[in-house]
C-alpha cells in the first residue's frame, strides 16, 4: 500500500490527530448517475458508439450506462421506451416494457446507433 494522503499531529497537550490518510488500493467511487442508477446491474452499456444489452424481464428496471464522452439516447422505435439524453459517464434507468418480445432502439443523437432490448 502506498500513503497518497497527509498524516495531522497536533503535539499540544499530548494529542495526536490523523486525517485525510488515503492508500492507492482504496475502492474507487462510483460513476455519477443522473437518475440514482446504478452502474452494478447494468442492462444496455454505451461504449465506443455502440449499444451492448442483456434480457430483462417485463416491467423491470433498466439501467442504462454511458461509457462515452457524448451523450446518448436509448429510444424505442415503436416509443414504448426512452431514456431521454444520457450525459458521458452517467447512468439512467426507465422501465422495461410489460409485454415480452424484441424491442428495437436507436440513439435519437447519433441514428446510426441502433440496438435490441429483449424483454422476456
Amino acid at each position: 500500500m502506498k500513503l497518497t494522503g497527509s498524516l495531522i499531529v497536533c503535539a499540544a497537550a499530548g494529542l495526536f490527530t490523523a486525517g485525510a490518510l488515503l492508500f492507492d488500493d482504496a475502492p474507487a467511487p462510483a460513476q455519477p448517475s443522473s437518475s440514482g442508477a446504478e452502474s452494478a446491474g447494468t442492462q444496455i452499456e454505451i461504449s465506443g458508439f455502440a449499444f451492448a444489452s442483456s434480457p430483462v424481464a417485463p416491467g423491470s428496471s433498466v439501467v442504462a450506462a454511458n461509457r462515452d464522452a457524448e451523450p446518448h439516447t436509448v429510444t424505442a422505435a415503436d416509443g414504448s421506451f426512452d431514456s431521454g439524453s444520457i450525459g458521458g459517464g452517467l447512468a439512467v434507468s426507465f422501465t422495461a416494457p410489460a409485454a415480452p418480445g424484441t424491442y428495437a432502439f436507436v440513439c435519437t443523437i447519433h441514428p446510426s446507433m441502433t440496438g435490441q432490448l429483449v424483454v422476456g
